[in-house]
């Protein structure tokens, strides 16, 4: 059962989480009753050149921005899924960090996004095949025991490329992945997070890529998807690729 004090009952939120389809009875989508505050004004201004359809598209990737960004509540919830979970890696597996990465980190997150942690060994060495097998069941274990997700809502993926544990936040049905011995996540942050200031229009389209995507089903790499990271950085080529024209 859901938490009643959380956000994930309030109705704005709810339709943010779900695909936004158009049908005969509603011509237009829930963000264009959205206002553009003060401090967007600035990326409003058309250059002579815009056309009015172009200018109208332009003021709707604003509108849609600013309607799908969390808010601060919805901001702490997912901190306070962060902090049980960490605590619950800290008590059973206490030779081990957790870092954020991803859009989390980033802010770059739409309100049904997957948090993406970082589990790796303090002293920097890598978690062997076997050993790698064995804390991820402990950690399974852990999760259940102190009702942080259900059976069913755990998956191990200790055989891919990079050790995942997927669940699902029985409480807010927020999802978490956990990767293991990885440790370029932070690195990747810190790269968007240079670009966002180089190029300010950046955040804006990739929240309306990554909502094109999740609509199509494409948004998960481990279903032939594309990840955000993936959308970010192809969006930064094209911008580089644009300037140096």
């Amino acid at each position: 059962m859901h938490d009643k004090s959380t956000v994930y009952l309030h109705d704005r939120f709810l339709l943010r989480r779900t695909p936004m389809q158009l049908d005969q009875r509603s011509l237009c989508p829930p963000w264009r009753y959205t206002q553009i505050p003060v401090e967007l004004f600035d990326l409003m201004t058309a250059p002579p050149c815009m056309s009015v359809r172009l200018y109208r598209l332009h003021y709707e990737i604003l509108q849609f921005y600013q309607f799908m960004i969390p808010t601060e509540e919805e901001h702490a919830v997912r901190q306070q899924v962060i902090n049980r979970i960490t605590n619950v890696i800290n008590q059973y597996l206490p030779t081990a960090s957790v870092d954020i990465y991803g859009s989390y980190k980033t802010g770059l997150y739409l309100p049904m996004s997957d948090i993406d942690l970082m589990v790796h060994s303090k002293d920097g060495r890598q978690w062997t095949p076997e050993e790698l097998e064995a804390l991820m069941l402990v950690l399974r274990e852990a999760f259940c025991r102190h009702r942080i997700c259900t059976q069913e809502g755990i998956q191990l993926l200790n055989g891919a490329t990079v050790p995942i544990i997927k669940l699902t936040d029985r409480k807010t049905d927020v999802k978490i992945d956990m990767s293991f011995n990885m440790n370029n996540g932070l690195r990747s942050a810190q790269l968007v997070l240079r670009y966002m200031e180089d190029y300010p229009y950046l955040k804006y389209l990739v929240y309306v890529l990554k909502q094109y995507l999740i609509q199509l089903n494409l948004n998960e790499v481990w279903t032939g998807g594309i990840s955000s990271y993936s959308i970010t950085l192809m969006l930064i080529y094209y911008k580089k690729d644009q300037y140096s024209l």
